[in-house]
C-alpha cells in the first residue's frame, strides 16, 4: 500500500527549509555584504578576509566523507544540531574580531558545520523520506537559501548602515542557531522510525516504500565510472562560479568609486545589498522552478542554467556601468548558477547513481565541489584586483565548460546499473 503524505513527511521538507533559510544562507550568501566595511576597518585586503571564506569551503570538503559516514551511521538529529550549532557560533564570533586571521576560526567552524547541512544532510532527509518528485521538492527546500540571501543581505545591510557590521555579525549568528529547534523536534532518520514508509513512488511500479531505499548503483561502480568524474568536475565548476556573485557588491562600490553611480554613501551600500537581494531572490525561484524541470528533463535544466547564468552575468559587466537596473536584471538571471549547484548537481546525482549509497557517493563529490569553492573564493578575489573584465570573462568561460560536461555527464550515466542491495 503506498504510504499517505503525513505531518512528519511535511516536517522534514519545513527542516530543510530552514536549515537553508536560516545558517546555509548566512554561511553561503552573506558574507559578500561584510568584505567593504570589515577591510575598510581592519585595513586589509579584500583577498585576505575572504581567506576566511576559502576555509569554509577546505574544511567542508575535508570533513565530507566523514560527515557522510556519521549521516549513516548515528541519528540524523544529532548530527544536524550538532552542526547547526557549530555553525551559527562561527557566524556569532564575528562581532567580537579585531584582527583578520581570527575570521578564519569562523571560517574552520563554518566549514565543519555546513558540510552536513547544505550538502548532505537535506538531500539525504529527502532521499530517505521521499521516492517521487526528489528534484522538486530538494529545490523547494533550497530555494529557501535565496530567500534567506535575500532577507539576511538587505536585513544585514540596514543593520552595517545603521549599527555597524559586528552588529551585523551578532544578529546574525543568533538567527543562524533557530534551525537547532527544527533538527531536535521535527526530523527522524528514517520514516521507519515512527512507523512509516518513504512518501511516492519510483519509476519502477514494483518498486516502493523500504525496497526503493535499497535500489541504486554501489558506490564502488559509481566511483569508477565517467559519469561520477564528470558530474564531479561540473558541480566543481558550478561552485566555483557561484562565487563570482558574492563579488557583486563589490562591484557596484567600484562603479561608485569610479563616479558612475553617484549615490552617496548610504546609497552604495544599499545598491550593494539590492544587487545581492536581487540575486538571493532570483536563485530561490530558480532552485523550485530547475527543481521541477530536472525532474522531467535533466539535459533541459543544464542548459536553462547555463545558458541563463551565463547571460545575467554578461549583462551585469557590460551594461551595468550606464544602468544599475541592468545589475539588478543581470544579478537575478544569475540566480540559475545558484540553482545548479544547490539543487541540480545533486539531483542529476540521485537520479544517476539512485537512493541506494546516495549519501556516501555524493559526498565525494562535495570535496570537489568546496575546493573548487575555496578556489574561487581566493581566484576571483585575486583577478579582481585586475579588473572586472578579467574576473567575468574567466567566469563566463567556466559557465561554458560546466554546460558540456554536466550534459557529458547525464549521457554517459546511460550506461550505469541499478541493483538492489
Amino acid at each position: 500500500m503506498e504510504q499517505k503524505l503525513t505531518k512528519r513527511h511535511v516536517l522534514v521538507v519545513f527542516t530543510g527549509m530552514l536549515i537553508s533559510f536560516a545558517p546555509a544562507a548566512i554561511v553561503f550568501n552573506v558574507w559578500g555584504i561584510f568584505v567593504v566595511p570589515v577591510t575598510g576597518e581592519l585595513q586589509v585586503a579584500t583577498n585576505q578576509f575572504t581567506f576566511y571564506v576559502a576555509i569554509i569551503f577546505l574544511a567542508a570538503a575535508f570533513m565530507a566523507p566523514v560527515m557522510g559516514g556519521l549521516l549513516e551511521k548515528f541519528d540524523i538529529r544529532l548530527v544536524g544540531t550538532v552542526s547547526v550549532g557549530v555553525c551559527a557560533f562561527g557566524v556569532l564570533l564575528g562581532s567580537f574580531y579585531a584582527e583578520v586571521w581570527q575570521f578564519y576560526l569562523s571560517g574552520l567552524m563554518e566549514g565543519l558545520g555546513i558540510i552536513a547541512l547544505n550538502f548532505l544532510l537535506i538531500p539525504t532527509l529527502i532521499n530517505r523520506w521521499f521516492t517521487a518528485n526528489n528534484g522538486l521538492l530538494l529545490g523547494i527546500c533550497m530555494s529557501m537559501t535565496g530567500v534567506g540571501g535575500a532577507t539576511w543581505n538587505f536585513v544585514g545591510g540596514l543593520i552595517i548602515g545603521s549599527m555597524g557590521w559586528r552588529a551585523a555579525y551578532l544578529i546574525l549568528g543568533i538567527v543562524a542557531a533557530t534551525a537547532m529547534l527544527a533538527t531536535v523536534f521535527c526530523i527522524r532518520s528514517y520514516p521507519r522510525d515512527v512507523g512509516l514508509q518513504p512518501y511516492g513512488r519510483t519509476a519502477s511500479a514494483d518498486a516502493a516504500g523500504a525496497e526503493a531505499l535499497r535500489r541504486g548503483v554501489p558506490q564502488k561502480a559509481a566511483f569508477g565510472s565517467a559519469a561520477f568524474f564528470l558530474l564531479l568536475i561540473a558541480a566543481a565548476i558550478f561552485n566555483l562560479s557561484c562565487q563570482a556573485g558574492q563579488y557583486f557588491p563589490s562591484y557596484v562600490y567600484d562603479l561608485d568609486a569610479q563616479g558612475v553611480l553617484n549615490t552617496g554613501t548610504m546609497g552604495v551600500v544599499m545598491a550593494a545589498s539590492t544587487a545581492s537581494a536581487c540575486l538571493q531572490a532570483s536563485a530561490a525561484i530558480c532552485k523550485v522552478t530547475m527543481g521541477f524541470v530536472a525532474d522531467k528533463s535533466l539535459s533541459l535544466s543544464v542548459i536553462i542554467c547555463c545558458g541563463g547564468g551565463f547571460a545575467g552575468l554578461a549583462m551585469l559587466w557590460l551594461l551595468g556601468p550606464s544602468s544599475v537596473v541592468a545589475i539588478y536584471v543581470g544579478a537575478a538571471l544569475y540566480g540559475l548558477i545558484f540553482a545548479a549547484i544547490d539543487v541540480l548537481a545533486p539531483t542529476i546525482g540521485r537520479y544517476m547513481f539512485g537512493p541506494r549509497e546516495y549519501t556516501r557517493i555524493y559526498s565525494r563529490v562535495t570535496i570537489a565541489v568546496n575546493i573548487a569553492g575555496a578556489l574561487g573564493v581566493t581566484l576571483l578575489a585575486t583577478l579582481s584586483d585586475f579588473g572586472w573584465a578579467v574576473t567575468f570573462g574567466s567566469t563566463l568561460a567556466l559557465i561554458a565548460l560546466s554546460l558540456v560536461l554536466a550534459l557529458a555527464a547525464i549521457r554517459a550515466s546511460r550506461r550505469l546499473e541499478f541493483t538492489i542491495e
